[in-house]
């Protein structure tokens, strides 16, 4: 949330959508240079060169700030008068909707062009197809996105934008710059909708923003087909998987061990990093306590000391720790096992994975890498949304391109044998362990909630998450 100041609107004082009729620095609607646009093509969308100013109108140049709109409002506010810190009169915070995109009645984009979607402004940030360059324009801060192919380009000026609350416009506004997205969420609060946020060092389309703020609009010509994405909570249901940015997805959670759940919805169990499914998946499992009997590498049995572990790096049967879910030892506090074992779940490399013996996949699916992981997590090419299916919320993942999906359910987690989180967040295993950084020899995992996905390291080998598999 950002928090600045602001002034009256010169166009519009009231804040209730009319023109004043008097005001002699008001544009012209009939002025050709303000209304038509010759556009550019970037990544196969047809982009407006300006952004929108009054009402119908484009701005003079690409660099100039344009006017400022609430989400799915027609009313334009100033984006530049009077100085920050001011306060503005008429401003209407105006909560939430149950609207889910702009209404064409509500769009103030000029004649043939309109408000774009967030798959839209989301083929700007393709890092295969786009370059985007933070520079200055005729002393304007913003972001150049050129066409790697056609070299054609566009800028979009930091301008920043005016607060939900109080209209105020925000400080140090030439740092960064907002702009809307035609849609919103399906799933959480009403209050907020998709926005382009661009700065110095990076551009982000899944970071949501209060509808009653006052943003930029930088629209696409009507006439331009967008890449189809799938009414909200469709996902594509397809037992052998669905590709999602190259990467062949399950579109089922892991239950016991080499079988998938029924349906996308099914939680399925939680697994400790590594391990194979002996049991300890299982939601409500009983726990070995790791301090009072550590697991080592060999253990009393019978009348001598055996190994503890199976060729795969596993706990053999006959372990009293067999079947159980495993919680930490102060001495090796993020394993459940000693000594550490790095490659249970990947015999290879990364770029080259080996499925082993304990990965719980099914056959023909294995426990997904980090790059795999950060391809579903790519923004430029990959929309992930709060859906609820069948009464189960999660994220869906589609692929811009292709509109295909698949669906991940808050499946909750388990902390020292504590179920935790269920219908609110979930974890999904990554095969691969961070080999430097902060969180040296952690595993990486995905995490889904109420925010955009996004990917780390430092969890535990001990705790409890879920497995989505890709296909071998």
């Amino acid at each position: 949330m950002f928090y600045g100041c602001g002034e009256d609107n010169p166009i519009d004082p009231n804040g209730n959508g009319t023109e004043t009729p008097d005001d002699p620095n008001k544009p012209d609607p009939n002025d050709p240079a303000l209304t038509y646009d010759e556009g550019v093509i970037i990544n196969g969308v047809k982009w407006a060169t300006r952004n929108i100013d009054a009402v119908g109108i484009f701005a003079a140049t690409s660099e100039s700030s344009g006017m400022f709109f609430q989400w799915n409002k027609k009313t334009a506010w100033s984006a530049t008068v009077p100085s920050e810190g001011a306060s503005i009169s008429g401003w209407n915070y105006w909560g939430s909707t149950d609207a889910k995109e702009w209404i064409n009645a509500n769009d103030p984009s000029p004649a043939g062009w309109r408000v774009p979607t967030k798959a839209e402004l989301a083929t700007l940030l393709d890092p295969d197809k786009v370059t985007a360059e933070w520079t200055t324009k005729n002393g304007v801060n913003g972001t150049k996105f050129t066409d790697k192919e056609s070299k054609n380009s566009l800028f979009l000026p930091a301008v920043g934008g005016r607060d939900e609350k109080s209209g105020a416009l925000f400080y140090n506004s030439s740092s960064y710059g907002l702009y809307w997205a035609r849609s919103r969420p399906s799933g959480g609060s009403s209050s907020y909708a998709h926005c382009l946020k661009i700065t110095e060092t990076g551009r982000d389309i899944n970071t949501i923003f209060n509808m009653s703020g006052g943003y930029s609009i930088r629209c696409i010509a009507e006439d331009y087909a967008s890449p189809y994405i799938p009414p909200h909570g469709e996902i594509t249901d397809d037992i052998n998987g669905v590709v999602i940015n190259g990467v062949r997805w399950a579109t089922r959670n892991v239950g016991a061990h080499g079988t998938f759940m029924n349906k996308p919805e099914d939680y399925g169990a939680l697994y400790q990093w590594g391990r194979q499914g002996d049991g300890h998946e299982q939601r409500t499992s009983t726990i070995y306590n790791n301090e009072e009997n550590p697991v080592t590498s060999t253990f009393y049995y019978g009348s001598q000391y055996v190994s503890s572990y199976d060729d795969n790096g596993q706990i053999v049967s006959n372990h009293p720790a067999y079947g159980k879910f495993i919680t930490v030892n102060s001495s090796y506090w993020d394993i459940w096992r000693s000594p550490r074992n790095n490659a249970l779940w990947n015999a290879g490399t990364m770029s080259a994975p080996v499925k082993t013996g304990g990965d719980p996949s099914p056959a023909g699916w294995r426990v997904p890498t980090l790059d795999e992981i950060k391809k579903l997590c790519d923004q430029s090419k990959v929309v992930n949304e709060k859906v609820t299916i069948n009464g189960i919320d999660g994220r869906i993942f589609t692929d811009i391109s292709t509109g295909k999906s698949i669906f991940l359910p808050f499946a909750g987690r388990r902390l020292s044998g504590l179920l935790q989180f269920e219908g609110n967040s979930g974890n999904y295993w990554s095969n691969t362990i961070s080999a430097d950084g902060l969180n040296p020899n952690s595993p990486w995992s995905l995490t889904v909630s109420d925010v955009p996905a996004g990917y780390r390291d430092g969890s535990e080998h001990t705790l409890g998450y879920s497995v989505r598999p890709v296909s071998e």
